[in-house]
């Protein structure tokens, strides 16, 4: 079979590591099919690792441009592919072929003042609405997604299938004792610190995790790590942080380098998610691979991702929220049923059954 994928988001967060997870996983398999990629030129060098069994077709089209309205549909019959997979919604409105497409989540919706104007709002909307009605099949990444998608785009539940995503195989080694110090040394972390890894955007919460932060003492915990993001892109977090007195609390590092985040991971006290709504939520799972308990959000798809694996609160109450980390800092074995429970859980997810999940549904659409 000739199918031809979107990876011109292939190294964006989020989107991108689930495509590109899935794509390695593609590349180590007999499966038999032809695979074209759709690259960014920029991305041509950096995806010759994945040349084995795919053959990349350079896309000069911007993500989200008219113009890849016109391009990728000529493309498809240029090719003559029997199918086209689209790694998110935007799928072209002049459908050449059939089309998976994949809704992670429909954050664009309900969060709509992520989205930077009104235009972009009817845009996000319109063609989420479209790939609903014009894919031959639709995947999400969690059962929670897809009774957002249910509920919120009327979509047939019978026509959404769910493929988890996964955790990194960089995630499951174990980094030595002086590779954490270094990296400690580096960041100027001198005590226990909590972690957070990701987005600071508003549907990450961040405003109430700093204000339960602050009810924590120094002695419990003095350090939070910010970790993913930049604060100075943000200036209502540094006025809260300010006006609580935590500037020498807290340590905002940015993006690091792999093995610089596996260390910081493993050199944690514990790991906090308090976003109120995620699609599948990775970062926790990264946290129990590294043996570091987990304090989550309850809210969206986090209880059926994370399991048992996690002491869960409300994301709501900045109460609730400091009292649970407060539990796991201060109770030894609740720690470590946690840091038990979150390594099973997470090895419940696999690239490799999530990549044979794609490639019973291509064979079913053909």
């Amino acid at each position: 079979m000739k199918i031809c994928i979107d990876a011109r988001k292939v190294f964006d967060f989020g989107i991108g590591t689930y495509l590109r997870n899935i794509l390695y996983q593609f590349a180590k398999m007999e499966h038999g099919h032809r695979f074209f990629l759709l690259t960014a030129p920029n991305d041509l060098d950096r995806l010759q690792q994945l040349s084995n069994g795919f053959e990349l077709v350079p896309e000069i089209a911007g993500k989200y441009s008219l113009r890849e309205q016109f391009s990728i549909p000529r493309v498809l019959r240029r090719l003559d592919v029997d199918l086209y997979h689209s790694p998110h919604y935007v799928i072209p409105l002049i459908k050449t072929r059939p089309t998976l497409t994949i809704i992670h989540d429909v954050i664009h919706l309900i969060f709509r003042q992520q989205l930077k104007t009104p235009g972009a709002f009817y845009y996000a909307s319109f063609m989420l609405r479209h790939a609903v009605k014009h894919s031959d099949q639709l995947v999400t990444i969690s059962e929670w997604s897809k009774a957002d998608i249910v509920r919120t785009l009327g979509a047939d539940p019978a026509e959404i299938e769910v493929i988890y995503g996964a955790v990194d195989e960089f995630f499951k080694k174990q980094t030595q004792r002086d590779a954490v110090e270094m990296v400690a040394r580096k960041l100027n972390l001198h005590s226990n610190y909590l972690l957070y890894s990701g987005a600071f955007k508003a549907h990450k919460n961040i405003d109430r995790f700093i204000r339960a932060f602050a009810r924590l003492s120094r002695d419990e915990c003095p350090l939070l790590v910010l970790a993913g993001d930049r604060l100075a892109n943000y200036p209502a977090l540094q006025a809260t942080i300010h006006d609580l007195s935590l500037d020498d609390r807290i340590i905002n590092p940015g993006w690091l380098e792999a093995e610089d985040f596996l260390a910081l991971y493993q050199g944690a006290a514990a790991f906090v998610f308090p976003s109120l709504y995620e699609g599948f939520g990775l970062p926790p799972l990264e946290a129990m691979y590294c043996q570091i308990p987990v304090v989550s959000s309850n809210a969206s798809c986090m209880p059926e991702i994370l399991g048992e694996g996690a002491h869960y609160f409300d994301p709501n109450s900045i109460d609730d929220m400091a009292s649970k980390i407060h539990d796991v800092l201060s109770d030894n074995s609740l720690r470590e049923r946690l840091i038990r429970r979150g390594r099973q859980q997470a090895a419940t997810y696999s690239w490799e059954k999530s990549a044979r999940q794609f490639l019973t549904l291509y064979e079913k659409m053909a």
